[in-house]
């Protein structure tokens, strides 16, 4: 059974954005740490190790590709699930993504059932995983 509330790492770093993502995720339960900068999202993930990562394709300083291979690299971290979400959805980025150690890639307009549901199905994972 997965813990509730799971702990979410946000990273994002446009503050209107993340505050809607946060909402939507506190709306179903979840304990949410928002970051904004993809350096202090490596470094929250390895101070918190959270239940899953929500991380922004595009970050000031290091970007969401370099996120997710420098958590790849840590065992803390390894094992996290990571879902990349971006405006930019072509299969390139996906692919390109999910290259770098995302686990799943997100359309920003993604609906809340499947945002629910995703996310649901991942922290199942990880509780297998644990």
């Amino acid at each position: 059974m997965t813990r509730q509330p799971a702990t979410i790492l946000l990273v994002e770093d446009d503050p209107v954005t993340s505050f809607a993502w946060q909402r939507r995720l506190e709306a179903h339960g979840h304990h949410v740490v928002a970051v904004s900068d993809g350096f202090s999202g490596v470094c929250e993930a390895l101070a918190i190790e959270p239940d899953l990562i929500l991380l922004d394709k595009e970050l000031p300083g290091l970007h969401g590709h370099d996120v997710c291979r420098s958590l790849r690299n840590y065992h803390a971290t390894r094992g996290i699930p990571i879902l990349m979400i971006s405006a930019d959805t072509d299969v390139p980025d996906r692919v390109q993504g999910m290259d770098a150690g995302a686990d799943d890639y997100l359309g920003k307009d993604v609906t809340d059932a499947e945002l629910a549901s995703r996310i649901r199905s991942f922290l199942r994972i990880k509780d297998l995983q644990d």
